[in-house]
C-alpha cells in the first residue's frame, strides 16, 4: 500500500510543483500576479491536463485486471489524477494569488 501512495503522491506534486515553478519563472520577469497566472493558464495547463488525461487513460484498461491490487492501484491512480487535476486547476491559482506575493 505505501507504494501506491508513493507514486500517487509523486503524480500529485509534479503538476503542482509545474505550475508553481511556470508562476515563479513569470513573476521574475516582472509579470504582474493576474499576468503570471493568466499566462499559467494558457501555457502550462495545457501539458498538466495532458498528462493527465494520458495518465487516466492508460491506466483505465488496468480497472480491469483480475489481480486485485493492480485493479485497486489504477482506481487509486485515477481519483488521484482527477483530484489532483480539479486542485491545480481551480484552487491552486487561488492560493497563489492569495498568499505568494
Amino acid at each position: 500500500m505505501h507504494l501506491y501512495l508513493a507514486i500517487v503522491f509523486g503524480l500529485i506534486v509534479d503538476d503542482s510543483i509545474h505550475i508553481i515553478n511556470a508562476y515563479s519563472l513569470s513573476r521574475n520577469r516582472g509579470l504582474s500576479i493576474a499576468d503570471s497566472v493568466s499566462h499559467c493558464q494558457n501555457y502550462t495547463y495545457k501539458a498538466v491536463i495532458k498528462t493527465s488525461i494520458v495518465i487516466i487513460f492508460t491506466l483505465f484498461p488496468l480497472l480491469f485486471s483480475e489481480f486485485k491490487s493492480i485493479s485497486q492501484l489504477s482506481i487509486i491512480t485515477i481519483l488521484a489524477a482527477i483530484i489532483a487535476l480539479i486542485f491545480d486547476i481551480i484552487y491552486l491559482p487561488k492560493m497563489l494569488i492569495k498568499y505568494i506575493k
